[in-house]
């Protein structure tokens, strides 16, 4: 018995010292506060019966504890940056590409089957929101064509400058981002002649029709579409889609019935990501299932002016194949394009 009341003695006396004893960064009833090592922040407990009135609801001393963000800046001695507001990151209400591209000596075929020698085109890709809360935008792809001077087309006394309006070719549509990186549009094209063809003064010929497609794009900057920054000439995909009316011409001029076709947009960044390869690819089924274009354009793209970040020279090649006829039309072209 003696042994136990010893032993209760002693546990209830390490019990006592041990209630007693402060807790380190504290202070004893009859002492100075102690001061708190030198990087460390003191735990500041939560207000009996929740936060003070006024009190910011994201401070440690609310929430009962010290966030990252808030550890940080206390150990440098200055308060966290706010929440970004959402409203800084909602893009512009437009944006696309304008350009315009010098052609090489090489032939292209005008919708009504004539060929030519294609001078230069203006270009234009311009998007704009329908409905940005679904996603939902509106846009047009247009291309305008001068022709090189030649016997009986212009006007020879205008000297080395003269050309000939010579084909507009305008798709207008609709796409949806549907779901995450994937986009559903549905179009109309038209590829208009405007040179006089077999008249002596008016123009003639024209190829249009109705198209849907799918895209994923697979990289790129299409996560930011919508955003401040987004650049629709780097926004990468591969799509397929179908042609469900009209027709299409061939490289001699031959209409065609086109059916479903594929398309791939890749970039391949070098010499860092202001400068880059790139390759359009376009491949349209005559119906049924049988192949009978491909277009490629393929070249290098750079922007190397850092003042001017959108605005992009290009170097490449247009190129046509016909699996029908069995020929190859090479373009080379230089472009000079703003992306807005």
């Amino acid at each position: 018995m003696r042994v136990t009341r010893h032993a209760l003695f002693l546990v209830w006396a390490v019990l006592v010292g041990t209630a007693g004893t402060p807790a380190p960064g504290a202070a004893g009833p009859d002492e100075p506060p102690r001061p708190v090592p030198a990087g460390a922040v003191p735990f500041v407990p939560s207000e009996p019966g929740g936060p003070a009135p006024g009190a910011d609801p994201e401070s440690p001393s609310t929430r009962g504890f010290t966030g990252p963000a808030q550890l940080a800046a206390m150990r440098a001695g200055a308060a966290p940056d706010p929440p970004a507001d959402p409203c800084d990151r909602v893009g512009p209400l437009a944006w696309g590409v304008v350009g315009v591209r010098g052609f090489a000596p090489g032939g292209r075929t005008a919708p009504n089957g004539v060929g030519y020698k294609a001078l230069f085109a203006l270009d234009l890709d311009f998007n704009i929101w329908l409905w940005r809360g679904q996603r939902v935008y509106a846009y047009n792809d247009s291309s305008f064509w001068g022709q090189r001077a030649a016997p009986g087309i212009t006007n020879p006394t205008q000297g080395a400058f003269d050309f000939s309006k010579r084909e507009l070719d305008e798709t207008i549509g609709v796409a949806w981002n549907y779901y995450q990186r994937l986009e559903a549009r549905v179009f109309a094209y038209s590829f208009n002649n405007l040179n006089r063809g077999t008249s002596t003064s008016q123009p003639s010929g024209f190829l249009d029709g109705v198209g849907i497609e799918n895209r994923w794009y697979i990289g790129g900057s299409y996560p930011d579409l919508g955003r401040p920054g987004f650049d629709v000439a780097r926004a990468t995909f591969v799509s397929a889609g179908y042609y469900p009316t009209k027709e299409m011409a061939d490289m001699d001029g031959n209409g065609f019935k086109p059916g479903a076709f594929a398309r791939a947009y890749l970039t391949l960044d070098v010499f860092g990501p202001r400068y880059y390869l790139y390759a359009d690819t376009q491949m349209i089924d005559e119906r049924v299932a049988k192949p009978r274009i491909l277009s490629i354009d393929t070249g290098f793209a750079g922007r190397p002016f850092r003042k001017l970040p959108y605005l992009e020279f290009r170097l490449g090649t247009a190129d046509v194949f016909d699996f029908h006829l069995r020929e190859w039309a090479l373009t080379g072209y230089g472009a000079i394009r703003f992306i807005f």
